[in-house]
């Protein structure tokens, strides 16, 4: 009994530990291995973002002790995104700026993770931290077109399956709209079909995020890609998705565009 005990309380401490060594954004506070300061995250520090993340984002940050080339690097889930450049010994660095693509943030749960870590420990101890992280958003794209309709007209929206055939000889398609000022999906669903023809809800700016699946949403041994949207700064720069063109029926304009609803004038003509 004493050892089960034992056994139960070895496990919950190391859960505790393992959580605590995951800080929740925002957060100013100094953390790592720091002279005077912080010495309980000897090899990394974990950053977790409680909420939703949609678009292109901005990490800003300070680290301590940077006097060795590559010594610290920053991971976005698990992907290397940025090597901090040598900055001097026991000082704080000016601000470090790192665009994240939307692509490399998980847009379907709330466990995106920003990871610190400091290559030569272990086996080392050498001295290192990290203060005043933060996520904010990037300013919206450029060269991005804007498809305006009012809200009481019909938007079609299709997609290319062209890559996704070759990994799923079957496919499931989930898709939501992101209303960019209010931070909230709207028009969530699933389709096999290429396209789809949805009325908006309200008025706004919205950006189209899709992916494809291999199995239907109830089945939990499913596999999906990752979030595609309309506005996408993909890594290799592909635009996603294609928009029908209201002043030439049957024909689409493909990305990279926003959606711009707006209210239905009484004669059901659009007011901006």
């Amino acid at each position: 009994m004493k050892k089960t005990f034992l056994i139960i309380l070895l496990v919950l401490f190391y859960c505790l530990s393992a959580n605590a060594q995951e800080i929740n954004l925002p957060n100013t506070g100094a953390f790592g291995k720091i002279r005077g300061g912080d010495e309980t995250h000897v090899n990394e520090v974990i950053y977790k973002i409680p909420y939703d993340v949609m678009g292109d984002h901005v990490l800003t940050f300070e680290v301590w002790d940077m006097d060795i080339a590559e010594e610290i690097k920053v991971y976005i889930n698990d992907q290397e995104v940025f090597v901090v450049p040598v900055i001097g010994d026991e000082i704080w660095s000016t601000t470090q700026t790192v665009k994240i693509p939307d692509i490399r943030l998980c847009d379907d749960n709330k466990e995106n993770k920003i990871k610190f870590d400091n290559t030569d420990n272990p086996p080392g101890t050498q001295w290192w931290g990290v203060r005043n992280v933060q996520l904010v958003k990037d300013k919206p794209p450029a060269n991005i077109t804007l498809y305006q309709t009012t809200t009481d007209k019909d938007i079609t929206i299709g997609w290319d399956d062209t890559n996704d055939r070759e990994k799923y000889p079957q496919i499931f398609f989930d898709f939501f709209t992101w209303n960019i000022g209010e931070e909230k999906k709207y028009l969530t669903g699933r389709t096999q079909a290429l396209e789809i023809t949805f009325k908006l809800p309200r008025t706004g700016l919205y950006t189209f995020y899709g992916r494809a699946c291999d199995k239907v949403y109830t089945d939990e041994t499913r596999t999906c890609s990752q979030w595609s949207h309309s506005a996408l700064t993909n890594l290799d720069g592909t635009p996603f998705g294609q928009v029908e063109d209201p002043a030439n029926p049957g024909q689409f304009i493909p990305g990279n565009w926003m959606i711009y609803g707006h209210i239905a004038a009484p004669t059901g003509g659009g007011v901006e």
